[in-house]
């Protein structure tokens, strides 16, 4: 495995399994994906999302572009 949490920037490796957003799709570790919202692109079902999928879903933000995201602080070291 390879790769790089989306939220933090922690190396996937045996113990640090890769989980994906449902909403946004990303690649994220067990403890970035800490929140459960009902994904409407998945029939309204609760799913395992990343904390910035949880405030749009629920309202807390407003979704922004859409289109690409700019990568965490971790990936610019």
């Amino acid at each position: 495995m390879s790769g790089q949490c989306y939220g933090c920037g922690a190396e996937f490796s045996f113990f640090k399994k890769e989980h994906g957003c449902k909403n946004c799709g990303f690649a994220f570790c067990s403890n970035c994906l800490p929140q459960k919202a009902a994904v409407p692109k998945l029939d309204n079902t609760k799913h395992h999302v990343c904390n910035r999928c949880f405030d749009i879903l629920t309202g807390k933000a407003q979704p922004q572009d859409t289109g690409r995201r700019s990568p965490p602080a971790a990936y610019l070291k």
